[in-house]
């Protein structure tokens, strides 16, 4: 692919929302996959979360908040993963494209925890090839312009927690390629949804080592 071919056609509107101390987003829209492709490119490590679905792009500037929340909700499935004994494999925000279905994104944070082991070596992901993560986690606490589990779904990731600051979702990729909210988890189906949003308002109230002190007896307690 020439990333340096001239865009065909350019955006055709643009919409923005941000709220405070919460995430800003500007959805573009006719966007071509070329120029998709280059702004991941361009726009690597440099803080700025790309979606795009078949022409539309949506650009994403994370707040400190939000930050905040995602690395809570990936310390509580670290910590599960290590008191539970499971291998697991941390992605981050890895960029995720499948150029045939024209869509790809940025997970907040991604794991895998059924196949830890198949990619454990890996240096690259190549989703022809590897298995996709079997977790990610989508924290808004905006309204996204763009819903992203068409995106999720054509990479074939089996689990999104979607967390909106208030309400902790976790969504399974069904047979029929779309998600469907479950009361428990995949990766974790012992531990109950009610419980991990506890502990995530928990964490708004005391310390980080309490709270992981705190998180890490319960999950014994189990």
């Amino acid at each position: 692919m020439n990333l340096a071919s001239p865009v065909t056609k350019p955006p055709k509107q643009a919409t923005a929302s941000q709220g405070p101390a919460a995430e800003q987003r500007l959805v573009l829209e006719g966007v071509s996959w070329p120029t998709y492709d280059r702004l991941v490119a361009e726009l690597e490590n440099r803080g700025i979360r790309l979606a795009y679905d078949q022409g539309r792009l949506e650009i994403m500037s994370p707040s400190f908040l939000h930050e905040i929340r995602k690395r809570q909700l990936g310390r509580m499935i670290e910590i599960l993963a290590e008191e539970l004994d499971l291998e697991i494999v941390g992605g981050g925000s890895t960029t995720f494209r499948r150029e045939d279905a024209k869509r790809g994104l940025e997970p907040d944070e991604c794991y895998w925890l059924a196949n830890a082991l198949v990619i454990s070596q890996q240096t690259e992901i190549d989703l022809a090839i590897d298995p996709p993560p079997d977790l990610a986690i989508e924290v808004d606490l905006t309204s996204s312009s763009l819903n992203k589990q068409p995106i999720y779904a054509s990479l074939r990731i089996p689990e999104v927690w979607r967390y909106d600051g208030r309400k902790l979702n976790v969504l399974r990729l069904t047979a029929e390629g779309t998600y469907a909210a479950a009361e428990r988890s995949l990766s974790f189906p012992g531990i109950p949804l009610s419980s991990l949003l506890r502990f995530l308002e928990r964490r708004q109230s005391v310390g980080e080592r309490q709270w992981t002190r705190e998180f890490r007896d319960w999950i014994r307690s189990l």
